[in-house]
């Protein structure tokens, strides 16, 4: 009985954009039949920095931990809020004329790190 060499594959389809390809040109997909991924390394790369483009990231301006009060006009409860909360609120127009903002501390790193890695988390 004569044994038949496996079939060898030099060229695949790419899933995304359709073009035949080399196998150089595909990732390594070690639960794939032939060892690699369904879309070439271009299509691939380019959903990983749509991908990475798109998640949210907490800001981090130059005086995070910069910690201030609101007290509005209207007599209502303070607020204490950190510097790019302020921002959010006054880019909102969420800001009355006669609100008052004092700048009550500044926070050290570690605190400030702390408190991101907390709301991240919650």
């Amino acid at each position: 009985m004569e044994t038949q060499e496996p079939y060898q594959i030099t060229k695949k389809k790419c899933n995304k954009c359709g073009q035949a390809k080399t196998l150089a040109e595909y990732g390594k997909e070690g639960k794939a039949k032939d060892g690699h991924k369904a879309k070439c390394k271009n299509c691939f790369n380019a959903k990983q920095r749509e991908y990475h483009a798109a998640k949210v990231t907490p800001p981090k301006p130059e005086d995070n931990g910069h910690l201030y009060i609101l007290r509005h006009s209207d007599g209502t409860t303070p607020h204490v809020m950190e510097k790019w909360q302020l921002d959010a609120r006054m880019a909102a127009g969420e800001l009355a004329d006669g609100d008052i903002v004092q700048q009550i501390a500044v926070l050290s790193e570690r605190t400030v790190r702390a408190r991101i890695v907390y709301e991240l988390v919650k």
